[in-house]
């Protein structure tokens, strides 16, 4: 089924003192998408996200949102939430109080329209919409109903009346999600929302926030540094640098494919060794010629960046072996081992379930498929 279209910025731009810090960038976001904005502080995601968000307005392009130009609309009148790394929750209000109190808030002809259908279910004859004060109870009903689901999605049935000084970090961060999905936002903005986290309850709101998007059907635009967590949860990665795009993908694409050094040393580790193709489907890399799989389109004599991600080498007896190094560094890192073997003059990073000694002899060989190729980003 064909993706449809929700979101489009086009050319945009946001300059402070003179500098672009987001310089001129083109992305299309589609419905039901996890999509982060990946990259180090300063590369222009954060504010990315708030000029989507309504909180910083561009100095040029356009932020359509399904085909509608939103970017001189204010924050409160978008389809969009967003969950700050800061929670700001209200400290003298209890958790459900804090989840419905955007709603509760809201004018009433706001609300009538919001409820419409659950009103025309509990009165047909439309008899309720000329009883404001029943009709301010119904609706009171239904935000208390709705406030109790979103607890409950987030896994916090049974704290409705906690204090919020009363909560765990987790906890905290559970309740600024419920109160910005009790809108039922078409996009929910989420700025480095697990940043204050310990890194095991991390990883556990890294899946569940995955799976609250599955369910939900709602588009969510994720901003962070940590590529583990764009790598465990994205559908698509927008590594930024200076501003700009760099690669968009899909986390796969994005590891095994990186389209230059930047990216490829930022999403995960790797090695990166100066290469020259010497044949059809060969590349000469640590003076030793291994053979690739595609990239037709660099001939004969041309100068290659050569990526091995570490888990790609294969440790194997001296007579299968392409090259052969020495250990010179060891760890164990729980699930493999992180090794650094020196070979033709070069440190060479290897992951492998084996434990090797520091001084050590092994032989190493990459299988071609493995072998990704990048052309000379300055050539």
């Amino acid at each position: 089924m064909e993706k449809k279209p929700l979101i489009q910025l086009v050319n945009l731009v946001k300059t402070y003192d003179n500098e672009n810090v987001v310089n001129g960038i083109n992305l299309t976001i589609y419905e039901n998408e996890f999509v982060t904005l990946l990259g180090p502080s300063g590369c222009g995601k954060t504010t990315t996200l708030r000029m989507l968000g309504g909180f910083v307005t561009p100095d040029s392009g356009v932020i359509a949102i399904e085909g509608k130009d939103f970017s001189e609309i204010p924050a409160f009148a978008r389809p969009i939430n967003t969950v700050f790394q800061r929670y700001a929750l209200f400290p003298h209000l209890n958790v459900i109080n804090n989840v419905a109190f955007g709603l509760h808030h809201r004018p009433l002809s706001f609300l009538t329209e919001f409820y419409k259908r659950r009103i025309e279910k509990v009165s047909p004859d439309g008899s309720l919409l000329q009883n404001k004060r029943l009709l301010k109870k119904t609706i009171d009903d239904f935000i208390l109903k709705d406030a109790k689901e979103m607890l409950a999605l987030v896994k916090l049935s049974g704290y409705d009346t906690r204090k919020i000084d009363q909560l765990s970090g987790g906890q905290q961060q559970r309740v600024a999600l419920a109160r910005a999905l009790i809108n039922r936002p078409k996009i929910l903005l989420l700025d480095e929302p697990l940043a204050a986290l310990d890194l095991k309850l991390r990883q556990n709101m890294q899946y569940e926030l995955k799976e609250m998007q599955r369910n939900l059907g709602i588009t969510f635009i994720f901003v962070t540094h940590d590529q583990e967590e764009a790598m465990t949860m994205s559908d698509r990665i927008v590594v930024m640098r200076n501003g700009n795009i760099e690669q968009l993908g899909t986390p796969k694409s994005i590891y095994n494919e990186p389209v230059n050094q930047y990216v490829a040393h930022f999403i995960g580790e790797t090695n990166i060794f100066d290469g020259e193709i010497t044949a059809k489907q060969e590349v000469t890399f640590l003076n030793t010629k291994f053979k690739f799989i595609g990239y037709e389109g660099f001939k004969v004599g041309t100068k290659v960046d050569v990526v091995i991600r570490p888990e790609d080498w294969d440790v194997v007896p001296a007579e299968k072996a392409s090259i052969e190094g020495q250990v010179t560094f060891s760890l164990f890192k729980g699930v493999h081992n992180e090794l650094v073997v020196r070979a033709e003059d070069h440190d060479i990073l290897v992951n492998d379930y084996e434990y090797f000694e520091v001084g050590s002899k092994i032989g190493l060989k990459v299988d071609p498929y493995e072998i990704h190729l990048m052309g000379k980003e300055n050539e």
